[in-house]
């Protein structure tokens, strides 16, 4: 008798949670929406303001790499300048490194510029070299290459 009542009071319990469901879900669908967590709702308003509203005033992560031309007899790096605010320059080593700089930069126009040594007989002694590197609103990161006397910026 005892078995009986339990089985039928959990027969009663998966029913009405049943029709609870159901009754929910088909509301829903009456009215035409759908039911998200605050979550759900958040990630998906995110995903759709990153891919419709880019954010045009992010930093963009910098890298400056720098290396004396070891190839070229004169082709060593004296200074370095980026947007006219001296960079520093470790010795070299034997793989021909000098400095490897990140920084965060807003998008926009800057100036690097660097001396490389000439050969010691010619004038002149040092040669100047300047370079407008723009940074767009749509970059990320941006990498400068900088081997004696040539720039990569990819």
């Amino acid at each position: 008798m005892k078995l009986s009542y339990i089985f039928k009071t959990l027969i009663f319990v998966i029913f009405a949670f049943g029709a609870t469901i159901i009754c929910y879900f088909s509301t829903n669908a009456i009215n035409n929406h759908i039911v998200l967590s605050q979550a759900q709702k958040f990630s998906i308003n995110t995903i759709a303001q990153a891919t419709i509203q880019p954010m045009f005033n992010h930093p963009v992560h910098l890298e400056i790499e720098v290396k004396d031309d070891l190839d070229a007899p004169s082709g060593k790096i004296l200074e370095l300048e980026f947007d006219n605010e001296p960079l520093f320059l470790k010795p070299v080593d034997t793989n021909g490194d000098r400095a490897l700089i990140h920084m965060q930069i807003r998008p926009g126009i800057y100036t690097i510029r660097w001396k490389v040594e000439n050969n010691k007989k010619f004038w002149p002694r040092i040669t100047t070299y300047e370079k407008k590197i723009t940074i767009e609103k749509t970059s990320l990161w941006k990498h400068i290459l900088i081997k004696g006397r040539k720039i990569q910026v990819s």
